[in-house]
């Protein structure tokens, strides 16, 4: 049910973007001819435009651009899927990388607080950096060289 509403809503912002290159080409003032849609697969640009000539009012045709933004959680797990961490390394490090604290892991991951700094001595280690601020970054670089 959820599915059918938002492609319902996808469908309604489509035809909202091609009204409004529409009213622009009457010299109507208009939104600009783009939204942005937030799910939990990621961030999504859609921007409106002609793919012919105007001369016409009949047979012409609109594209749509769309950009992608991937979310940090999935860009994550698919850079500490690449390295040799333990599946709790894994977990640790992409919550160290996403900022949550120590004490907040361990709640999390049911650990004591000493055993999550274990953990995150190794991950370091095995990583070859120094602290969690070198995390994010190297995660993150894994993610823009594939």
């Amino acid at each position: 049910m959820i599915d059918r509403r938002q492609n319902n809503r996808l469908l309604e912002n489509l035809k909202k973007l091609a009204d409004d290159l529409v009213s622009i080409h009457r010299g109507k003032e208009s939104a600009i001819p783009a939204f942005d849609r937030i799910n939990p697969y990621g961030a999504f640009s859609f921007k409106g435009y002609w793919l012919n000539n105007l001369d016409s009012d009949s047979n012409n045709m609109i594209g749509v651009t769309v950009k992608y933004r991937e979310p940090i959680e999935l860009k994550l797990l698919r850079a500490v899927r690449n390295f040799p961490l333990s599946p709790t390394q894994k977990e640790v490090a992409m919550l160290l990388a996403k900022g949550i604290s120590f004490e907040q892991i361990g709640r999390k991951l049911h650990i004591k607080q000493n055993t999550v700094k274990d953990h995150a001595g190794k991950i370091y280690l095995k990583l070859n950096i120094r602290q969690r601020g070198d995390l994010l970054p190297l995660l993150l670089s894994v993610n823009s060289v594939h």
